[in-house]
């Protein structure tokens, strides 16, 4: 007779609970899943009726009686306090990665599982994989020779559908990259390679999580080796080792394995994909049914975190140029008065905002609440001592909450794309949502964030604050030309201390719009230059752009006024991306006339080129000067960047991120 299912509880309803452990449970023979456990009641009530799963409770002390197994899939920093809890009444445990935030801890779980019978596995779910085990059997077959070196890569976009902040913050996750992929990357090294001597770690975190993240190592044998990790840029995502007779390379991507033995020829294979989270249950499940210890007991995963201990232990951060403040005299010419005061930014997970975060943070000493609406987008915030205040700027009572307590409100928020209702939301209804919530806190100053665009269609010549506002031409123009007017009307008739600003042409590192996008039209499709590239384009780097807003934020006299903002001088477009075109080393800017362009644009003509609208190429034509005296004068703005400057640091930036 067939022994009954082990009935198991999901202790953590998070995305790795909805998108691997319960599909999991699904699947495998011998096990149910009879509960969900989550202090978010309604979030487990949620997948409990997707799943079919019996109960659904806020804490394990709800449960009548406890299961057979639990797997703890909780925030990194409550993997020890809740496995112990459940080891020691008896419950095997499968705890998700990593085992716990110290050895000290992990060792505990050791003992309690073992004083209680019960067996303990961990989460590193990458032993499970078919390239893991096809490594091990090319290094344990002895061709690759004696071990010289090795290198791993890894980095990508972070895009965890996280339902929470507990992955960026230093108290519940411990770390970052280092601690959620390095764990992987180090334990399979462990796994492979045996024990491995920390030499030197070398990370970004500056009060908060890393980003980034590079580890020396040894192994007992001499052989050194990089670990390079990323969550803001794609990398290589191999690992490669050196022997004195052969290399591998193995990517958990495209599950390939390359082996080449000297002079021959490369022999490439590809793995079986897999359900690793399959496979890793029905191993736990196969352990606790035959007395056996799993596949990656408790012991293994101890290893792995007391690596990251020694990391820890020879961490020293490293500042990137475009990162780190400006050698020169403060942006603000002194104190300027935010140190411990509570700013609130929002769009601080974009490119502006971003760099607003970091100034605000790291050279006014400002106590920094982010407005987050997508966590996954929030890394670089998160390197940062600063709040994430969960929440959308379409979320009246989310941004009424973040604004509370606040002294200042930066509002970078903006809707460029979507449905028209969508961008009106974001720009409208958010900037409305952002000012009675400003309001209601009684903050000293508001900085509305807008854009040059609400001039319309530029002509030649100057163009400061007195310029009237023309047909905005598009939705965009028109939603945030009606946002300053309701800044602007509260200041008015509320006496918000509100300031507008309107910035030109912002380029630099993570610039979406004037970085990023010419830098990868260069290097595939090219790039049109209006009129031979004639017109003039006010650009400004973002680190002026950011001190401008720092400056309206603290100056008196920038209440109630609004401040066009560029660089000191303009220059060309085609100036302005001959800059590009020489990071990149191509020739690949198009001169047209913009009469020709417009016909193209009229008649929807293909062309080996993106064709401009008809606003981007009166805009790309357009002679216009943008003065910035007012701001020099009240502000005390003073750009620091030329375009020889500014480019240089976004070069830096753009060779490090991968896109030259």
């Amino acid at each position: 007779m067939p022994a009954p299912p082990l009935e198991l509880a999901i202790v953590g309803c998070g995305a790795i609970a909805e998108h691997a452990h319960l599909p999991a449970g699904a699947e495998v023979p011998g096990v149910r899943v009879v509960a969900l456990v989550d202090v978010r009641r309604e979030r487990a009530e949620a997948l409990a009726e997707k799943w079919g799963v019996p109960r659904a409770v806020a804490a394990l002390s709800e449960l009548d009686l406890l299961p057979d197994a639990a797997i703890v899939a909780l925030p990194h920093h409550l993997h020890a306090p809740v496995s112990l809890e459940l080891l020691r009444q008896g419950v095997h445990v499968l705890v998700e990665k990593p085992m716990a935030l110290t050895a000290v801890e992990c060792d505990a779980m050791i003992r309690a599982a073992e004083e209680a019978g019960v067996r303990l596995a961990v989460g590193l779910v990458r032993r499970f994989h078919p390239v893991t085990r096809r490594v091990a059997e090319v290094l344990a077959g002895g061709v690759l020779g004696p071990l010289v070196s090795f290198d791993v890569r890894e980095g990508r976009i972070f895009d965890w559908p996280a339902t929470s902040d507990t992955l960026l913050r230093r108290a519940t996750a411990g770390g970052g990259v280092l601690v959620d992929t390095g764990v992987h990357v180090l334990d399979l090294h462990l796994h492979w390679l045996g024990e491995l001597e920390v030499l030197e770690c070398r990370e970004d975190g500056r009060g908060g999580v890393e980003t980034e993240a590079e580890v020396h190592l040894a192994t007992a044998g001499g052989a050194r080796g990089v670990v390079e990790l990323s969550r803001t840029r794609t990398l290589r995502n191999t690992i490669r080792i050196q022997g004195a007779q052969g290399t591998l390379e193995a990517s958990f991507v495209t599950n390939e394995v390359t082996v080449r033995i000297g002079a021959a020829a490369a022999q490439r294979e590809t793995c079986e994909s897999g359900d690793v989270f399959g496979a890793q249950l029905a191993d736990w499940v196969a352990s606790i049914r035959e007395g056996r210890p799993p596949a990656v007991p408790g012991t293994e995963g101890q290893r792995s975190v007391a690596l990251i201990e020694a990391c820890a232990a020879r961490s020293r951060p490293f500042l990137h140029p475009w990162d780190s403040p400006a050698p020169s005299r403060p942006a603000t010419d002194g104190d300027s008065g935010l140190s411990g005061r509570t700013v609130l930014v929002t769009g601080g997970t974009g490119f502006l905002g971003g760099r607003v975060v970091e100034k605000l943070a790291l050279e006014h000493g400002a106590r920094v609440r982010v407005l987050v609406r997508d966590f996954a987008r929030a890394c670089r915030a998160a390197r940062l001592d600063v709040e994430l205040a969960a929440g959308s700027v379409t979320d009246a009572a989310a941004v009424a909450r973040a604004a509370r307590g606040c002294d200042a409100v930066v509002h970078c928020a903006y809707g460029n794309r979507g449905t028209p209702e969508e961008q009106r939301a974001v720009n409208v209804e958010g900037t409305a949502a952002v000012v009675r919530a400003a309001l209601e806190a009684g903050v000293s100053r508001l900085v509305h964030v807008s854009t040059i665009v609400v001039y319309g269609r530029t002509v030649e010549g100057d163009l400061d604050e007195t310029t009237a506002y023309g047909p905005p031409g598009d939705l965009y123009a028109e939603t945030k030309a009606e946002a300053e007017r309701l800044v602007l009307d509260a200041h008015r008739r509320h006496g918000l201390p509100a300031v507008v600003v309107q910035p030109t042409v912002v380029y630099g590192p993570w610039g979406p719009v004037f970085t990023i996008d010419p830098l990868e039209q260069l290097a595939t499709c090219g790039v049109v230059l209006v009129d031979g590239g004639k017109g003039l384009c006010n650009a400004v780097y973002v680190d002026d752009a950011a001190d401008a807003l720092v400056l309206a934020a603290t100056r008196d006299s920038a209440v109630g006024e609004v401040f066009v903002l560029s660089g000191a001088e303009p220059v060309t477009w085609k100036e302005f991306y001959a800059a590009y075109e020489r990071m990149l080393g191509v020739s690949a800017t198009i001169p047209m006339g913009a009469a020709e362009l417009h016909a193209l644009a009229r008649d929807g003509a293909a062309a080996p080129f993106r064709v401009p609208g008809p606003r981007s190429i009166d805009f790309f034509a357009a002679r216009t000067r943008v003065r910035i005296d007012k701001a020099e004068r009240l502000l005390g703005y003073r750009p620091r960047f030329d375009l020889p400057r500014g480019m240089a640091l976004t070069e830096a930036w753009a060779r490090w991120a991968g896109l030259v």
